[in-house]
């Protein structure tokens, strides 16, 4: 009864991480549109630039002779680019769902490799494994929620670690022929994923093939061997045409070991403090370092070499970019994992092999639900101008409209966003613009260009979902146990303006200016636009729409007023009383003046004020505006010299303190300011110099390793005390 138990609690366990994950996920992939490559690989591929005389994938005969250019023209990664071609033919939602469902898949493939049958899966690895998915998985908009970066990186996970699982486990056939024949494939497959993650798998294949010479089934084995070799050399050999396209820029060993320290740093640093904790500990109690002996340790072990030979073989890419380590990283984690099953074996029965999963998917988990709050901030809001976009082209395409006009994408500046990295709609002439002609031929118009003015449409969200409350709730946690939702990036804000108004007289004389302020495209209500003796004249323009332009004025003809009456609007903040600007406004005793509107800069006015005031004959007429500090918007550009090194976006009210902090691996140069105050009219962008920290600095003040080390320390001293009390035991 109590292990029928056990075993529904823990399908339960695995039905709610799966359901939680599959979810949140989903909603970054609802949340991402189509950029760079996408709309190219919905039709034939005739090269990048052959857009003149475009053909529709209408068969699969027409899908092999595209990838069969592909291949021949672009790279060899003709496995992911099928997948590519196929998901371009159907609606975004599709890919979404089955985006999200791969995602899923990966981290369960992981843990099979750790633990080799379905059966033996435990429910806190499995959450720790997609904890570690999205702490360590780098440039996830590209990598991950981009449809053509997904299936190049994501996807491909499946086919290489599905290659490697019967390796893993020695497997021995029960028809050795199918099994041959099925190896085949899998493995000409896997050596055309991706140029540094298969040469890794192959490795690593190759590894357990000679550890287990004298007890396996080698006939299968060397023949998927050698059609991944196969797969791998086509890919090489297309791989050349990126090479002469991009440039020779191989051999940039400086730049791979600053990246890998970026991207792979932290997850190798635990991996190998863990490594030699737990050699230690094997040679204490005597263990024999054998391959059948220490099979899991040492699985860890080769598939951490491999990984690190895979960012090694970086030094022949032509380019050196995040999701460069994708691969690299999985292997990582996957060594990590094995790592743990191990100590979980040297500390069986222990509650400590029981709750480190757990506890470690439980910290890692809310530490970054910061970092998802912000990747759906920053994916919603790309998100309402690629929308935008879409139904503008759809509509106008089926309108007989040929020439389209959409908004242009504000930059990104979180790394779960694909257009942080990859190109949207472009300034310029629309027939020279690589991706807006492509964009223009997949919704059969001629030409796309941008607007600025177009406002961007609003995502509807359903708020009483599941999703949605799951994500809220997320939040409300994290507020509640630490007082705040950290500051963290979110999404880019459109470029602010200011426009004059210029109060003009019968005569032509200007006898008032007043500034307003909004983001290009927005538009300001001025149909209570009043200078103080004039009254506004009837058919002055009742709002206005802020362009690019630097300098904008809006002309609002008044005339004198007759023997008026002033009053002073005093803008003052309910909480310390503090009047933060005035304002005058002039009127006949008797006269209801509107002041609905009123605001100072800076500030938000507060709904419990009045909307009207009624002037008096009093010498003295003062009305208190109660206001709040707003919201606004402070980018913080971090520059090494004339380099941009970083940038931070976040939100601060006026008069709050705004704390710069350096990134990680560099320090505020040498008279920078390390704290601002913002002022009424914002702080706006901000360049800040850093320098470059040198290296032993760079390791010693990086938060990463500090909690690194304390979680060692704690964890030490645990499982110091449980091997204590197994050494009594026995």
């Amino acid at each position: 009864m109590h292990k029928r138990t056990f075993s529904t609690l823990k399908i339960c366990g695995f039905v709610v991480i799966i359901f939680f994950v599959y979810i949140l996920f989903k909603q970054l992939n609802d949340l991402t549109g189509y950029a760079a490559d996408d709309y190219l690989y919905h039709f034939f591929f005739q090269g990048e630039m052959s857009a003149k005389h475009v053909r529709n994938i209408n068969n699969l005969l027409d899908l092999v002779q595209s990838i069969q250019n592909h291949t021949r023209i672009n790279n060899g990664r003709f496995v992911a680019h099928i997948g590519v071609q196929i998901f371009m033919q159907l609606p975004k939602a599709v890919f979404n769902v089955a985006n999200s469902v791969v995602f899923v898949l990966v981290g369960l493939l992981i843990d099979l490799h750790v633990f080799g049958h379905l059966r033996r899966l435990r429910v806190g690895y499995l959450a720790l494994t997609y904890a570690l998915m999205w702490l360590f998985l780098p440039d996830y908009g590209s990598s991950i929620l981009w449809l053509s970066g997904g299936f190049n990186y994501l996807w491909m996970v499946l086919i290489y670690l599905t290659f490697l699982l019967p390796y893993r486990f020695n497997y021995h056939a029960r028809h050795p022929r199918l099994m041959f024949a099925g190896m085949i494939v899998l493995g000409f497959l896997t050596g055309a994923t991706n140029e540094n993650v298969a040469p890794v798998t192959l490795f690593v294949a190759f590894a357990f093939t000679l550890f287990d010479w004298h007890d396996g089934q080698l006939a299968w084995k060397w023949a998927g061997g050698l059609a991944g070799v196969e797969g791998f050399l086509i890919l090489v050999r297309s791989g050349m045409n990126q090479i002469a396209k991009r440039g020779d820029n191989q051999f940039a060993v400086g730049e791979i070991v600053r990246q890998a320290g970026k991207y792979s740093g932290t997850i190798l640093l635990v991996f190998w403090l863990l490594a030699v904790y737990l050699f230690i500990q094997h040679h204490r109690n005597g263990h024999v370092f054998s391959w059948h002996m220490q099979r899991t340790y040492l699985t860890g072990i080769l598939c951490t070499v491999g990984g690190m030979l895979g960012i090694v073989a970086l030094v022949v890419s032509p380019e050196i970019v995040s999701r460069n380590f994708f691969g690299p990283n999985i292997y990582f984690i996957l060594g990590l994992l094995c790592l743990l099953a191990d100590h979980a074996e040297l500390r069986a029965g222990s509650w400590l092999a029981r709750l480190l999963p757990f506890l470690a998917a439980l910290g890692i988990g809310f530490m970054t639900i910061p970092s998802y709050d912000a990747a759906v901030r920053s994916n919603y809001a790309s998100y309402r101008y690629w929308l935008t976009g879409d139904t503008i082209a759809r509509r106008d395409a089926a309108r007989g409209i040929m020439n389209v006009s959409v908004p242009g994408m504000p930059p990104a500046v979180n790394n779960h966003n694909v257009y942080l990295t990859q190109t949207y709609v472009a300034n310029g002439d629309p027939q020279k613009q690589w991706f807006n002609v492509w964009m223009a031929k997949y919704y059969g118009v001629k030409t796309v260009s941008i607007d600025n003015s177009i406002r961007p449409v609003r995502v509807p969200i359903n708020k009483r979902g599941i999703t949605w409350r799951t994500y809220q709730a997320l939040n409300h946690l994290y507020a509640a146990v630490t007082g705040q939702l950290q500051g963290h990036a979110v999404h880019a804000a459109t470029a602010m303006r200011t426009a004059y108004l210029q109060y003009v007289d019968p005569s032509g004389r200007q006898v008032g200016t007043e500034p307003i302020s909004g983001n290009v495209g927005t538009t300001f209500d001025i149909s209570h636009a009043s200078v103080s003796g004039y009254s506004t004249l009837p058919g002055n323009p009742q709002r206005y729409r802020f362009t690019a332009a630097k300098r904008q004025t809006v002309t609002i003809f008044v005339r004198p007023q007759a023997a008026m009456h002033m009053a002073t609007l005093r803008y003052t903040v309910r909480k310390t009383g503090r009047v933060v600007g005035t304002e005058r406004i002039s009127g006949q005793a008797g006269h209801a003046f509107d002041i609905s509107h009123a605001a100072v800069r800076g500030y938000a006015t507060e709904a419990s004020n009045p909307d009207t005031y009624r002037f008096t004959s009093a010498r003295v007429q003062d009305v208190t505006i109660w206001v709040r500090p707003a919201q606004q918007g402070v980018m913080l550009s971090y520059r090494d010299g004339h380099t941009q090194v970083g940038q931070q976006y976040f939100k601060a009210r006026t008069g709050s303190v705004v704390r710069v902090v350096a990134p990680v691996g560099y320090k505020l140069a040498s008279g920078e300011r390390s704290h601002y105050t913002v002022p009424a009219r914002g702080l706006g962008t901000v360049n800040v110099q850093v320098v470059r920290k040198p290296l032993v600095q760079q390791l010693f003040s990086s938060a990463a390793l500090r909690w690194v080390l304390a979680i060692a320390a704690v964890f030490i001293i645990w499982d110091q005390w449980v091997a204590a009390r197994q050494e009594r035991r026995a």
